[in-house]
């Protein structure tokens, strides 16, 4: 089961009345099989993190970072230009 069948497009919120209906004994067994511990055999989708890190970028103070450490607020333009 990919989580995309449960959760919003693009986000990792769950909208819990189709999760609700999923939940029967195959859920219960895959609980039980799974590995947590380990390298994982996917890649997350590019969103996962780009979202994060930019929401939590832009809330930054860049011209007060800029007068603090010039080269933090270089580089701190750049992350959010890439992203």
């Amino acid at each position: 089961m990919k989580n995309y069948h449960i959760n919003a497009p693009e986000t990792n919120a769950i909208f819990w009345k189709k999760a609700k209906s999923m939940i029967n004994s195959n859920f219960f067994m895959y609980i039980k099989n799974v590995d947590p511990i380990g390298p994982k055999k996917f890649e997350p989708p590019v969103y996962a993190m780009t979202r994060r890190l930019l929401t939590e970028l832009e809330g930054l103070p860049l011209e007060e970072i800029d007068q603090f450490n010039l080269a933090m607020g270089l580089m701190l333009k750049f992350t959010i230009l890439c992203l």
